[in-house]
């Protein structure tokens, strides 16, 4: 009986003991339930990218896509890091879509984790991707050529071209025979720098802007050019001579190669076989030639073929200015029959046009055109 009642008495502590213990049981494993970690969302590195810039780098984390407020589920920043010092990382708050990377001044090759973060400090799983910046040792690499053509007052500047970058545009001040400072921007790699004191050495402050394939920003190349100007100005001599490629004509007389107008600029001046015919029509007449250049024009000279008692009355002469055809030399009554020459002010210019308007017995039979110059 003792044996039963003591069996009795110890089911029941136990019993007991199970009871009190019913509500704590499970505590460890609701307490992991509980706090179960949901990390915020990350990048997919398929779709990360690197493009330099100067001291700098752009990494594209979604694609081409530049979202402005992606959906990064928790995530509120980005994290990029590269090394770790205390300044080798930059955080982008709120989280990005892309990111710029600046004050990477260092000339090396960085490697940079990205991941995103949420507010309690939980990160992504990160992605990674290479890159160089540009910097001060590479754009020093990079030199601009030049060569200079020189009269009595100004001096021609070319830059030269090259496959290892694009020309954007060059900045250039200098300081003239008259004390003025000069600053001029032009988005031709040829310019000219003017009203020098003759036969003197002029310095010119060169900035040129300049576009490289793998660098998304526009590097600025600053140099210094010393300029000699002559004693005396170069005389002037016939900028539109034999330049066969630059010709176009309005009409050729019975489409026949012998009246082609490249046999005006061929400096055959009284030759029956060397001269340009239009069409025998009283359509407008013209001929026009690129100078392949820039130049300072400032004479006219004509031999034409006198056709009957045709002296081709009205006519003009023109230069490409802008972008428009301008009346340089203009003729309404014109009396000289086979050799004309006019004199006018000076104007810069890449190509030439002589033309005669729409009228009775217009047909033009034009030896040679030439037009007197310098290099600009």
């Amino acid at each position: 009986m003792k044996k039963f009642k003591l069996q009795i008495i110890l089911v029941g502590v136990l019993a007991w003991m199970m009871s009190s213990c019913n509500d704590d049981i499970y505590d460890n494993i609701k307490e992991f339930v509980d706090s179960e970690t949901v990390y915020p969302a990350g990048y997919d590195q398929t779709k990360v990218s690197l493009m330099s810039g100067y001291g700098r780098v752009e990494i594209y984390l979604m694609g081409d896509n530049r979202v402005e407020k992606p959906h990064l589920a928790k995530a509120i920043k980005t994290m990029v890091k590269w090394g770790d010092g205390p300044n080798d990382f930059r955080e982008f708050t709120p989280a990005r879509s892309w990111v710029n990377v600046t004050g990477l001044t260092v000339a090396q090759v960085y490697h940079f984790e990205i991941y995103t973060e949420d507010e309690h400090g939980n990160t992504s799983a990160p992605v990674t991707i290479s890159g160089k910046p540009f910097n001060e040792a590479d754009k020093n690499a990079y030199v601009i050529l030049t060569s200079a053509t020189a009269s009595a007052s100004k001096v021609s500047i070319a830059c030269a071209t090259s496959d290892l970058y694009y020309f954007h545009s060059v900045k250039y001040s200098y300081t003239d025979k008259d004390d003025v400072a000069r600053s001029v921007e032009s988005e031709s790699p040829n310019f000219t720098v003017r009203n020098l004191p003759a036969g003197s050495f002029t310095q010119v402050n060169l900035s040129y802007k300049i576009l490289l394939d793998d660098v998304i920003d526009t590097l600025v190349i600053d140099d210094v050019l010393t300029v000699r100007t002559e004693l005396t100005d170069p005389p002037p001599f016939n900028v539109v001579y034999q330049k066969y490629a630059g010709i176009r004509v309005s009409s050729t007389l019975n489409d026949n190669a012998s009246f082609a107008g490249w046999r005006a600029v061929d400096g055959i001046t009284a030759d029956d076989n060397s001269r340009w015919a239009s069409a025998a029509t009283a359509n407008e007449h013209w001929i026009e030639i690129d100078l392949q250049g820039t130049f300072e024009i400032s004479a006219l000279k004509l031999y034409r073929h006198l056709y009957g008692s045709d002296f081709m009355p009205k006519f003009s002469f023109q230069a490409w200015v802008g972008d428009a055809w301008v009346d340089v030399v203009t003729e309404l009554n014109n009396t000289t029959d086979i050799i004309y020459n006019a004199a006018f002010p000076s104007v810069t210019t890449t190509k030439v046009r002589w033309y005669v308007p729409p009228y009775t017995g217009n047909r033009v039979r034009l030896y040679e055109i030439e037009v007197f110059g310098v290099v600009d």
